[in-house]
This record gives structure tokens, C-alpha cells and sequence, in this order.
């Protein structure tokens, strides 16, 4: 019984790594946790599911979308060709960096194109 209750920082804590992978990361956080689960029964292990899609689905529609929006103010559609292509041909790791390294070509081309090339002061990096 100790080793279930000891194990949920655990997975909380890996949960938290793995959810930085956009798209995927999420998935590979909830496989551990339904193992666990299993151990007490399927019941158990439907509730942990459904509970991780209803918080998933709130973070990845309405809270990461704000955040983002107020952050870097880069488009959605922007950011998934970014995972896309950069995945593409860096694997998992250019996976995880797509969107900040977006974020810093929206910075560099706002500071160094929109702002000193053509002179327009109107937009907020």
C-alpha cells in the first residue's frame, strides 16, 4: 500500500517532464499512471483516464492557448507546421523546441525586419 501513495510524486513529476513534448508528451505521461492504476482495478484506471482527458483537454484548449496568446502572440496554426517540419528532420528534441524557437524567429524578425528595417514602432515584441 506504501509504494502506490509513494509513487504519486513520482508520476506527477514525470508527468510534468514529458508533458513539454507538444502533442505526444501527454500521452506518455497518462501510460504510467493507467499502469498504476490497473494494480488497483480497470474501474480505478477508467477514472484516472478520464480524469486526465477532462484536465488535458482544459490545459491544452483554454489555458495554453491564453498563456501563449499573451506570451509570444504566435498563431496555432504557425506553431503546429513548426512541430511538424522541425520534428520532421530533428526527431524528438526539435519536437520539444519547436515552439520556442518559434517564438525567438517571431522575436528576431519583429525586432530585427518589422522595427529596424522598416521602421515600424506600432508593433510590441
Amino acid at each position: 500500500m506504501g509504494f502506490r501513495h509513494s509513487s504519486g510524486g513520482s508520476l506527477a513529476l514525470f508527468a510534468a517532464l514529458v508533458t513539454f513534448i507538444p502533442n505526444i508528451g501527454p500521452i506518455f505521461a497518462l501510460i504510467p499512471a493507467v499502469l498504476f492504476a490497473l494494480m488497483d482495478g480497470p474501474e480505478k484506471a477508467l477514472y484516472v483516464i478520464l480524469i486526465y482527458v477532462g484536465i488535458q483537454a482544459i490545459e491544452s484548449n483554454v489555458l495554453t492557448p491564453i498563456v501563449q496568446k499573451r506570451m509570444i502572440d504566435i498563431p496555432p496554426a504557425l506553431v503546429l507546421i513548426s512541430q511538424l517540419i522541425i520534428g520532421l528532420f530533428t526527431g524528438v528534441l526539435g519536437l520539444i523546441l519547436a515552439t520556442p524557437l518559434m517564438a525567438m524567429v517571431m522575436v528576431m524578425v519583429k525586432m530585427l525586419y518589422i522595427q529596424d528595417t522598416l521602421k515600424d514602432d506600432s508593433v510590441e515584441v
